[in-house]
């Protein structure tokens, strides 16, 4: 009863669904992302299986999706769409290509974000109210995204018992208040609240390198469970302050919850 769970659909070569169809088919599946997968090879033989795949949240397209990539992937390996270990996807975001391994496992190659930094000082008492954050929480970064239209905001917690991952998991965030976030020049679509576990961290510390959250009412997400686009931006974000040769340690701090592990792809991946 954790992760993310993603619909996935299956669309004959013969079939065209609409644009419109696929929207009332995500609306009614009423979870973060129903994706489909148009059974049409786009490679020769020969060459690694490749097919076009959307993502559609119950109120809108989205152009990354991680989850329900993974989703597809396990689908089109089990339901013997393809043979062997690898298979990629045509999606907005390019070629996305999940090599499943002998013991079971999936690896997938992701586009990085391009978060930059956004100044705090006026917007810093606007974060406070649409987010709700706690008075002794400390505001330590902010970031945007513009390749995925993400907002990153770095906490602290230093004078918590609780701890800087028990203060983000206890967070609590009013959607519809956060939906109203607005800051000149930048199109928001999600919000990444995200902090590195302290020693009294007892859920987080010395298992995990950061803990996230991520809220996307702008795209009919209250709360995502688990975000593989989300940590496109928190891979960048954080592998500039951690050195890990063996990959980032990641929490996404949910109800449901996941663990990630994050590695350096080839360039810009």
């Amino acid at each position: 009863f954790g992760g993310n769970p993603a619909a996935v659909c299956l669309v004959p070569s013969e079939m065209e669904l609409s644009d419109e169809v696929q929207q009332k088919i995500a609306a009614e599946m009423n979870i973060s992302e129903t994706c489909y997968i148009k059974l049409t090879p786009l490679n020769s033989k020969g060459e690694p299986p490749r097919y076009n795949l959307r993502w559609f949240t119950p109120t809108c397209e989205v152009p990354l999706c991680g989850h329900a990539t993974f989703a597809a992937a396990h689908v089109a390996f089990e339901q013997g769409v393809v043979k062997g270990n690898l298979i990629q996807f045509m999606t907005l975001s390019g070629v996305l290509e999940i090599m499943k391994r002998d013991d079971g496992q999936m690896r997938m190659d992701l586009p990085q974000g391009n978060p930059v930094p956004v100044e705090l000082g006026p917007i810093e008492s606007l974060l406070y109210e649409k987010m709700n954050l706690p008075k002794e929480t400390t505001i330590k970064e902010v970031q945007f995204c513009a390749k995925t239209r993400k907002l990153l905001v770095e906490i602290d917690c230093p004078n918590s018992p609780q701890g800087n991952g028990g203060v983000l998991t206890n967070l609590e965030v009013n959607a519809s208040v956060l939906h109203t976030l607005k800051i000149e020049d930048l199109d928001i679509r999600g919000v990444i609240v995200t902090t590195a576990p302290t020693e009294n961290d007892k859920q987080y510390f010395g298992k995990y390198d950061f803990v996230s959250r991520y809220f996307a009412p702008w795209n009919g997400i209250q709360e995502d469970p688990v975000t593989g686009s989300a940590h496109t931006v928190l891979f960048v974000h954080w592998g500039k302050k951690i050195k890990r040769e063996e990959g980032l340690r990641a929490r996404q701090a949910s109800k449901r919850g996941g663990d990630l592990l994050l590695l350096p792809g080839g360039e810009g991946r």
